[in-house]
């Protein structure tokens, strides 16, 4: 009514809703919003009969009754009801919420439909299906926001998009923005020709043979979110540019039967809707030098695609407050420069490394993660301030070492050094070091937690 340009401003103000271009609007009908907002505390229930549409055109009907150009007019106890229509959809999710792959799949699948395809008020005034007393089966051929769900699918999706619309009511009216939506924000993403730093990182050389039987020599690198296909930079030595990005959740990775230096790896596009079919945007064979560095690709990619998803569940249990395993893997929940250094997107990860005073951290996010057993593991750390009191660091003899070497055994659990405070071992380790004026004696110092003498003189 409020963008129909025949009704006059006088009928409007009559009910209390004014027209979109009023800057001095200073109250709203709190009657029409108290209902608006028992609708939304209805849909939010587990038994709700409230209509996928009905819910998000209340949404955009509140949305209009307070608020102005100048801000949120909102009534401090209808914005308590509304927090509690939010807390139910939220506690409403987690019934559905498990640690599977199609959870995450239809989580972003109803985020991109409901961002992307916004409710045209028009076009649902001229639907009939509306008129007629919602149904629950999907063989009448109505679309799915029009009728109540049926089956746990259809309950699982119509719980997430309850929890996307209250969200994203409550963020707008308390004039906050969203910070945690999308899980995938393009401006974190590499996109093709960029160029980046690839100095100390691992790359895997091979040829990419497309369908259409174009060949092209690549280096495969494998980032927390996506596979890149880079090829040196002319310019500068040690860049590369990227000439391919995709993301690791959306990829599948298979063997060749005939062939065991060779993948054939897919990556489809995100689908615009639940029932759209997915895109290829990659159907390509990569060969390798040996099958050795094919194997390494395989479980690189295989591994960057579980870390990918799995980062992901945890950020949807950081909305819905479900209690997540404090892990260093985790984009946003690492406790220290280290881990925040070492998994933040590529194009971030400049800027953290300059922030870090620990060069055991200014590593490449391309580095291997791949533990091998029975190697020994050379990390070097260089020391600005050696004190006994600080916390355990190793040093070579004499104030000239910088590297030191741990041997990992193979009978313990192989770990990769990444700090001083990342060891890992079943009995302490020992490592002697000769302190400046001390006549050729040598302090031991152990990694144990339990010897708090500081070391002791032989």
């Amino acid at each position: 009514m409020s963008h129909n340009k025949g009704i006059e401003p006088v009928t409007l103000e009559r009910i209390q809703l004014s027209a979109q271009d009023v800057e001095e609007k200073t109250s709203y009908n709190h009657v029409l919003a108290e209902r608006i907002i028992r609708i939304m505390n209805l849909a939010a229930q587990p038994d709700g009969k409230i209509r996928l549409a009905t819910l998000e055109l209340g949404c955009i009907l509140l949305k209009q009754l307070v608020t102005t150009k100048r801000g949120s007019l909102i009534k401090d106890v209808h914005l308590a009801c509304l927090e509690g229509a939010r807390e139910e959809s939220v506690h409403l999710v987690r019934r559905f919420y498990k640690g599977e792959e199609i959870f995450l799949d239809m989580f972003e699948d109803e985020y991109r439909s409901m961002t992307m395809k916004p409710m045209n008020v028009e076009y649902l005034m001229m639907d009939a299906s509306i008129l007629l007393p919602p149904t629950g089966t999907p063989l009448t051929g109505i679309d799915f926001v029009k009728r109540l769900p049926c089956g746990d699918v259809e309950r699982t999706r119509r719980a997430i998009r309850v929890f996307f619309m209250l969200r994203s009511l409550s963020l707008h009216l308390q004039e906050e923005p969203e910070t945690q939506l999308p899980l995938t924000r393009e401006e974190d993403l590499i996109k093709t020709d960029d160029v980046l730093d690839l100095n100390n990182s691992d790359l895997i050389a091979c040829t990419v043979v497309t369908k259409d039987g174009g060949q092209a020599q690549r280096f495969l690198a494998v980032d927390i979110y996506q596979m890149s296909l880079v090829e040196p930079d002319v310019g500068r030595l040690g860049w590369g540019v990227v000439k391919f990005a995709g993301l690791l959740q959306d990829m599948q990775v298979t063997g060749v039967e005939d062939d065991s230096r060779a993948l054939h790896i897919t990556i489809h596009k995100p689908a615009s809707s639940p029932h759209s079919k997915p895109f290829p945007i990659l159907q390509a064979t990569f060969i390798f030098s040996d099958h050795i560095r094919c194997i390494i690709a395989k479980q690189r990619l295989a591994k960057g695609r579980i870390q990918a998803r799995r980062m992901k569940m945890q950020r949807i249990a950081a909305l819905l407050d479900l209690p997540v395993q404090p892990s260093n893997e985790v984009m946003g929940f690492g406790h220290g420069s280290a881990s925040t250094a070492q998994h933040l997107p590529f194009r971030f990860y400049d800027q953290a490394r300059r922030g870090s005073c620990d060069p055991a951290v200014q590593r490449s996010v391309f580095a291997s993660v791949d533990k091998v057993p029975g190697f020994a593991v050379a990390q070097c750390v260089s020391q600005h301030h050696p004190s006994p009191l600080s916390s355990p660091s190793l040093s070579s003899s004499g104030s000239t070492g910088r590297c030191n070497l741990v041997a990992a055994s193979s009978m313990s659990t192989p770990s990769v050094v990444q700090s001083p405070s990342a060891f890992s071992c079943d009995r302490p380790l020992c490592f002697p070091l000769v302190r400046p004026g001390s006549h050729g004696r040598r302090r031991v110092f152990s990694l144990s937690e339990a010897d708090g003498h500081g070391g002791r003189w032989v």
